[in-house]
């Protein structure tokens, strides 16, 4: 997974942490969705991650493919995750649907 992260064309090291800057696109969102009516007061609320933190890196190892290579996340604790939950949770029946 260290081999993965530190490939440059994917990932760099930053100098100060970014993830304030992340959390106000959010909350422009949640608002806006609660003002059309389209999200109530409490998913609005929920979505917006109010202690976010940089991400934490994390790997599946897919045992059942050759090699065994990972299946990587980084979600955890950001100001998104809510967000990315929020939207999986809603859009997956689509995908239901799209794959019949």
């Amino acid at each position: 997974m260290l081999g993965q992260l530190n490939k440059t064309l994917q990932y760099n090291k930053l100098s100060q942490d970014p993830t304030i800057v992340h959390l106000e696109p959010v909350k422009t969102w949640s608002q806006k969705r609660e003002g059309k009516g389209q999200i109530t007061s409490e998913i609005a609320n929920w979505v917006v991650n109010v202690n976010p933190k940089p991400g934490a890196a994390f790997g599946n190892v897919k045992t059942h493919t050759i090699n065994n290579p990972y299946t990587y996340n980084i979600m955890r604790g950001t100001a998104i995750e809510y967000l990315s939950a929020f939207t999986e949770f809603y859009l997956k029946p689509y995908l239901r649907i799209c794959h019949l």
